[in-house]
């Protein structure tokens, strides 16, 4: 599928992007699901099922005999958690098995495959990589300022009513804003940005 017009990105960044229901993804999602053969071989149907275009899948199983890394507490973060998955098997279509044991025939692989930063979605292929619009979610404008405002800096906290007060703020300049307002919050030695801090930071613009 190396026609960008024939996957269509969007749709790609809908199937994992948060505030679309379950329906909405399963419509947006442009590939063929058929059952899994591990589950053919150990007579169950609780597997998930697999892309039938995929070059190669892995199926892995969560380790719950590990625990859950649930990383450092951060405010209105999404957070860092980590867990431990066994593999318990690895498909690869027959021609690419066969090509890359006889060093040829590899498949044209993404290098990237929905890679977020700054609230779009980059890809890439094995050309210049490209980017694609995060679709509009109610509600997620100010999702996307939490999870960015909290991110820069170890210390500083931006509160939600904080960031619901930056939503206006054109996605382009979003990062460039907060860095100065953490920059002013470091100076004067606060952890955490609130409306009143930010209405003080206006104050201070207008006289200057």
């Amino acid at each position: 599928m190396d026609d960008r017009e024939e996957y269509r990105p969007g749709d790609f960044v809908r199937l994992g992007y948060r505030g679309h229901a379950p329906e909405a993804k399963r419509k947006a999602n442009p590939f063929t699901l058929r059952p899994s053969p591990l589950a053919a071989n150990r007579g169950t149907t609780e597997r998930p099922q697999i892309i039938d275009e995929a070059v190669q899948v892995f199926e892995c199983t969560w380790d719950d005999t590990l625990p859950v890394d649930l990383g450092p507490a951060s405010p209105a973060s999404p957070g860092t958690g980590k867990f431990v998955l066994r593999i318990d098997d690895i498909l690869l279509k027959s021609q690419f098995r066969n090509g890359v044991e006889a060093g040829c025939d590899f498949p044209s692989l993404p290098i990237f495959y929905g890679f977020r930063a700054r609230g779009e979605f980059w890809f890439a292929e094995h050309a210049r990589p490209f980017a694609t619009a995060a679709p509009t979610v109610p509600g997620n404008e100010l999702q996307a300022v939490i999870y960015l405002a909290n991110r820069l800096d170890e210390k500083v906290r931006f509160s939600d009513a904080a960031c619901r007060r930056l939503t206006d703020v054109p996605r382009p300049f979003l990062q460039a804003v907060l860095e100065r307002i953490i920059a002013a919050a470091r100076q004067q030695g606060l952890c955490t940005v609130d409306e009143a801090f930010l209405d003080a930071i206006r104050q201070q613009r207008g006289r200057n």
